[in-house]
């Protein structure tokens, strides 16, 4: 139990960061759990049926999407028996406890927008592929260039910067594509939903 749920729930509803709401709680896995419960009761789908479209505010919204947001994250560590057995013969054993959270949240859509979406999300799709093979490419010239590096001509110099610069700019491009991801794949309206750690997972139409 916390203090004090209503400015908890003014806190989620203005859209604070979990780590602001982590303070009124015992534990991370509490504040968590909480904002999960809130939010999918928040948004629920009796309350979607009847609402106005969540991205361009129609009032004649036929359509239900179906948001889910996940995180997973480390809920203990524990050292038992059978790890202090493998220690004894050598082996450092832990084992990690991960807990994983997920809530859906229910949103009015009109046809248009439901349309946009899935185009966005294509598009965002097209753009992910794009950074991990820009990161992928531009970790290798980056090495390459500086095993080149070793046996590097003077009369190479220019053409080595250019080279490695080029490699340099697609691994620092990397987060700010990942970052327009996120923003293509999820309406403005409801992007205050995906508070870290939390991660947007997938949306359906009911």
């Amino acid at each position: 139990m916390i203090a004090d749920s209503q400015q908890v729930d003014q806190l989620i509803n203005a859209g604070a960061s979990i780590q602001k709401v982590r303070s009124f709680f015992s534990s991370k896995h509490e504040a968590l759990k909480y904002y999960a419960t809130y939010q999918q009761s928040r948004f629920n789908l009796q309350s979607a049926d009847h609402a106005a479209c969540c991205k361009c505010g129609n009032a004649h919204a036929s359509k239900v999407a179906k948001y889910e947001w996940q995180t997973t994250f480390i809920g203990g560590v524990s050292f038992g028996p059978l790890e202090a057995l493998l220690l004894l013969i050598g082996h450092l054993g832990i084992r990690i406890r991960y807990i994983t959270l997920s809530f859906a949240t229910y949103h009015a859509i009109c046809p248009q927008c439901w349309r946009a979406i899935v185009f966005r999300k294509a598009m965002a799709n097209i753009v992910e592929f794009l950074s991990v093979s820009g990161l992928i490419t531009g970790i290798t010239i980056v090495l390459l260039s500086l095993i080149w590096y070793l046996n590097l001509k003077s009369t190479e110099f220019v053409l080595f910067g250019i080279i490695f610069a080029f490699g340099a700019v697609l691994v620092v491009g990397y987060p700010a594509l990942k970052s327009l991801v996120r923003v293509m794949r999820i309406p403005s309206s409801i992007r205050s939903i995906r508070r870290r750690p939390f991660q947007f997972d997938f949306c359906i139409l009911q």
